[in-house]
């Protein structure tokens, strides 16, 4: 009878150390994914912040959020390419976007306005990094421009739609034989359909375009 009260004491031991174990390297493990997480975007002197991935790091400001895939009221999606069987389609999507706060915008006409970074793997010479699609026609981007030490090149394009304007510039680099694109996109509304009691005032874009812009311009490969 004592053996066998004996024995049952013991599993009782083991099961409890085993249980927490399990619950010790759980907690752990999410601790780590936590912190791995924070690490991500770590704070600067200033008024910036830096994100950073195994790719790239970039700095922005307070002033702009982080968020893992497209812009949620906007499905603008990459203008990366992909040649199948000779049909040029749209391939990829929208790894990071960086996307500005409003509430210093409030009364104004600004629907959004936001950064895009995606990549292609599948893009791994220069020359099919250039193409893009824009505007429904696949093209050669023809212009560049020395930003940061990175040559990209760069198109533009703007589309209308249920009395929004979307503006994009985009930017095409390739990096250790992986083509990457940057977005940039102001959208707006047509000030002309609010109603006039409301008293909306039209969005200073040159503001909002040169915040955009430094953003490009801080942006490095690792």
């Amino acid at each position: 009878m004592k053996k066998t009260i004996t024995i049952v004491l013991l599993l009782v031991i083991i099961l409890l150390g085993v249980s927490f174990f399990f619950d010790k390297k759980e907690k752990t493990e999410k601790t780590e994914e936590v912190k791995n997480e924070k690490n991500e975007v770590k704070e600067e002197k200033g008024d910036f912040l830096t994100y950073e991935t195994n790719d790239y790091k970039i700095k922005y400001p307070f002033d702009f959020e982080i968020r893992k895939g497209d812009n949620p009221n906007f499905h603008t999606g990459s203008f990366l390419m992909e040649k199948r069987n000779s049909n040029p389609i749209e391939e990829m999507s929208v790894d990071r976007i960086l996307i500005l706060r409003k509430d210093n915008y409030s009364g104004t006409n600004l629907r959004d306005a936001w950064i895009s970074i995606s990549h292609n793997p599948r893009r791994s010479d220069l020359e099919t990094c250039r193409q893009t699609q824009l505007g429904g026609e696949v093209r050669r981007m023809e212009d560049s421009e020395n930003i940061n030490g990175i040559v990209w090149y760069k198109d533009s394009t703007t589309s209308a739609a249920a009395g929004t304007m979307v503006e994009a510039h985009i930017f095409h680099t390739l990096h250790n034989d992986i083509c990457y694109e940057i977005g940039l996109r102001l959208a707006t509304s047509n000030i002309h359909s609010y109603d006039p009691s409301v008293k909306i005032k039209k969005v200073n874009e040159r503001e909002i375009w040169t915040k955009l812009e430094g953003i490009l311009d801080n942006f490095k490969f690792r």
